[in-house]
């Protein structure tokens, strides 16, 4: 029996594996004229394993094939910027990159298969972080990062195209509310045993930007 399931497995057939059907299809490795084997599992029934076997085989003659991706769009991202840009950005914008992906697009849509991912779910995002207060200029740094980071999911072949495109960002218009000196005074009282009272003193004294505190 088990000779008979390897038999099977090696013509590419679908096979019963934990419970669901599976097959297995040979791809173009990343060494040329190198073949790698795909496993591509949790079909309900055999038909649809097959079919989807022979919609797969259809597309590898036409050079049309993607293989399906298990990855979360978190699983992703985080492994994208760790491994392949925080060691060429400088601190304050690896820092920068590091919050857009662990504050806005992980709790958005880090969830999502990658290959899932669609227009929508990055509208909702845009939408999401509108209707919590970021400004207009935030939500498009959020996106360019993860349009950056799906710019080479395309390119490394683990997704057709890249879903980030012309999203409507519609954020709220910063109203920027000056303190007096007594104000400050105040302020800098209240916060003495803060963690964040240097950035405040830096931030009320010095007149920087938002993005510089």
């Amino acid at each position: 029996m088990s000779q008979q399931i390897n038999n099977q497995r090696g013509k590419g057939n679908p096979f019963l594996r934990n419970g669901t059907w599976t097959y297995i299809i040979y791809v173009n490795d990343v060494k040329p004229g190198k073949k790698k084997q795909k496993w591509v599992g949790g079909f309900p029934t055999k038909q649809e394993a097959k079919k989807a076997l022979e919609e797969a085989h259809a597309k590898l003659k036409l050079d049309q094939y993607h293989a399906p991706c298990q990855q979360t769009v978190a699983y992703y991202i985080w492994d994208w910027f760790e491994r392949l840009h925080r060691p060429h950005l400088k601190r304050s914008t690896a820092r920068g990159y590091e919050v857009n992906i662990r504050v806005h697009i992980v709790p958005a849509i880090g969830h999502i298969k990658l290959d899932k991912l669609c227009r929508q779910d990055i509208q909702m995002l845009s939408d999401g972080m509108s209707k919590k207060g970021s400004s207009a200029n935030t939500i498009r740094y959020v996106l360019r990062v993860l349009s950056a980071s799906l710019n080479d999911a395309v390119l490394s072949n683990i997704i057709k195209m890249n879903p980030c495109k012309k999203i409507y960002v519609q954020g709220t218009k910063f109203k920027a509310k000056v303190l007096n000196e007594d104000q400050m005074a105040l302020l800098l009282k209240g916060i003495q045993q803060s963690p964040i009272l240097l950035e405040v003193m830096l931030a009320g004294t010095l007149g920087l930007r938002r993005g510089e505190v």
